[in-house]
């Protein structure tokens, strides 16, 4: 499963969709810190069980980045750095558990500025 991060079925608080042409959909999702958020529908999953989720993000300097699948406790992904800009995508994995039927993921950072995203692949 591939999703956006500017996909229209996302819920957005407080976050902007940006212009990228050298991102995935053409934009990604900025302006994510406090009380900002991200959330990801994943639906019709088959099977309970961990995964791996890829998040393709951009970033000028290290930020961190706060994962909470189902509304459970945050994953921090700190110090991501990405490629020194704005434009130039990079990528982390974190493993998370996802349960049958539907799951929400959400991206945040509620201390600082997280990187901007762009696209997620669960696996």
């Amino acid at each position: 499963m591939t999703v956006n991060a500017t996909d229209s079925g996302n819920t957005r608080a407080d976050v902007q969709a940006v212009d990228c042409p050298t991102c995935a959909a053409g934009s990604r999702i900025a302006y994510l810190a406090g009380a900002s958020g991200l959330t990801v529908p994943v639906n019709d999953v088959a099977v309970a069980g961990t995964r791996t989720l890829t998040i393709l993000y951009e970033s000028d300097g290290a930020r961190d980045l706060y994962v909470s699948v189902n509304g459970g406790a945050d994953q921090q992904l700190a110090g991501l750095t990405g490629r020194g800009d704005w434009e130039t995508p990079a990528g982390t994995t974190l493993r998370i558990t996802l349960e049958k039927g539907s799951n929400t993921l959400l991206f945040h950072n509620p201390v600082g500025p997280a990187p901007d995203l762009d696209q997620f692949s669960i696996r």
